[in-house]
């Protein structure tokens, strides 16, 4: 997911994991990124090149004005190789590719509502559009529901089901989403190299067994970096506890977060920090620094996300003696096999209130999810959108790779909870799981306060609901 730190007064993206500010860097950062076939600009040149299909397009739309959007640089890149394409369809639209700018300790969100309250808010913008992060702009109206074009539009209607349907609130389709992605337990190689772990472990015994060793030789086994990050971790414990089934119990049916199950994984994250495999105070002055610790070896073990592989195939390239491995978390009971928890990270908004609804979806379908997008986002960006893909056909490195062999076929994975959950049960999820890490409050009272909260919100009609 990489680092997690809060970054920057300009923000062009939020993703299915951490909080607004951060994930702004996040994606930012790769902009920078140079992976497969003469990097971004030879990625674009070849796109460009290959852009127009054969069989000819439809007749040119009579819709004219300027289209103003919010992104950020990789869809300025991106947009170089589906411009012409576009233009094709859309030959009188003007593009304006612009960056939201929010003010020091302001939030994105407030800024786009209060932009589409004075009617001045772009036609498109970059956001998460899993229900955690549209929620509170299906609430005010602000965006388009999208259902008639993943109907019509040839991309759109290529978006795997499982997908589309994260973005639905209601029975809605809001948004496009951007890019497939899975939390896994990331690890340092050379910190398991010397303590001679020559296979990944892929039971619980043999994880904590490996940690053990770890500790005996000075090194932490695991650490996260902030909240929202152990946030990340607990989805991952789920998914290993509970399996997709027991995530959707909870989710989508009547499964309970102060049952069987989520307590299960409360006592295992507080089993953890008695015996050091997690730091006692996670979160104090004196926690771990990640990245800095995780790329020393400080740190073995690393709870975190693909949408940060980019950033670490950087690091491994930049740091000398750093390299970087993962692996599904070792199942915490019987009958499960090792898991990953999978989500949707970023994707556009159209805003509700546009002049030109057609071009303003095409725009987003152009550049997410044409065959030329989809290349560049792949092997120049490492972000995978949610489309059919053949692993051959793309250039990167082997753990990227490995990546997309997973994510080939995703349909299976366990889920990552919070991207599915409402906009403020996510937060309460966090604080309430702050409280667990530091010893406020044990494993009972965490599970009592989310089922109280879930039940609340279920009452008001803030649970999402595909």
């Amino acid at each position: 997911m990489s680092t997690d730190t809060k970054g920057a007064n300009v923000v062009a993206m939020t993703s299915g994991g951490d909080d607004n500010t951060w994930t702004a860097t996040r994606r930012t950062r790769r902009a920078g990124l140079r992976l497969g076939i003469g990097g971004v600009g030879g990625l674009i040149a070849a796109a460009v090149a290959g852009a127009c299909a054969p069989g000819g397009p439809p007749s040119p739309s009579q819709a004219s004005g300027t289209l103003t959007t919010w992104v950020n640089d990789p869809h300025r890149e991106v947009w170089k190789a589906t411009e012409s394409e576009y233009k094709a369809s859309f030959p009188n639209i003007t593009v304006k590719l612009e960056t939201l700018a929010v003010p020091q300790g302001g939030n994105r969100d407030d800024v786009i509502l209060a932009a589409a309250a004075a009617d001045t808010a772009a036609d498109v913008w970059v956001h998460d559009v899993t229900p955690s992060w549209s929620q509170g702009f299906v609430e005010k109206k602000i965006v388009l529901a999208l259902d008639e074009y993943y109907s019509k539009l040839p991309q759109m209607k290529k978006v795997l089901p499982w997908a589309s349907k994260m973005t639905q609130i209601s029975g809605k389709k809001w948004g496009i989403p951007h890019e497939v992605e899975y939390i896994a337990v990331f690890y340092n190689r050379g910190a398991l190299e010397k303590i001679n772990v020559k296979q990944e472990p892929e039971t619980l015994s043999q994880f904590l067994t490996v940690g053990n060793t770890l500790k005996a030789g000075g090194v932490q086994p695991a650490a996260q970096n902030g909240l929202p990050n152990y946030g990340h971790m607990f989805s991952l414990f789920m998914a290993a506890q509970l399996g997709r089934a027991g995530q959707e119990e909870i989710l989508f049916k009547e499964g309970r977060w102060d049952g069987e199950g989520p307590l299960a994984v409360a006592k295992t994250v507080k089993d953890l920090q008695a015996s050091s495999f997690l730091p006692s105070d996670p979160l104090g002055p004196d926690a771990p620094k990640m990245p800095g610790d995780f790329h020393t070896g400080k740190v073995a073990f690393w709870f975190t996300g693909t949408w940060g592989i980019a950033g670490f195939e950087r690091d491994k390239r930049n740091i000398v003696g750093y390299d970087y491995g993962h692996f599904p978390m070792p199942p915490l009971r019987n009958g499960l096999k090792p898991q990953l928890a999978m989500g949707l990270g970023g994707g556009l908004h159209v805003w509700a209130n546009t002049k030109l609804r057609e071009p303003a979806v095409a725009f987003g379908e152009n550049v997410i999810l044409s065959p030329a997008a989809q290349r560049i986002w792949i092997e120049g960006y490492t972000e995978i959108p949610p489309l059919p893909f053949k692993l051959e056909d793309f250039n990167v490195t082997p753990n990227i790779r490995q990546v997309l062999r997973l994510l080939s076929q995703p349909g299976d994975l366990a889920l990552n909870m919070m991207p599915l959950v409402s906009g403020t049960f996510r937060p309460f999820f966090w604080d309430t799981s702050r409280e667990l890490l530091e010893s406020k409050i044990g494993g009972s009272e965490w599970g009592a306060r989310l089922q109280r909260q879930w039940e609340q919100e279920k009452r008001e009609g803030k649970v999402p609901r595909p």
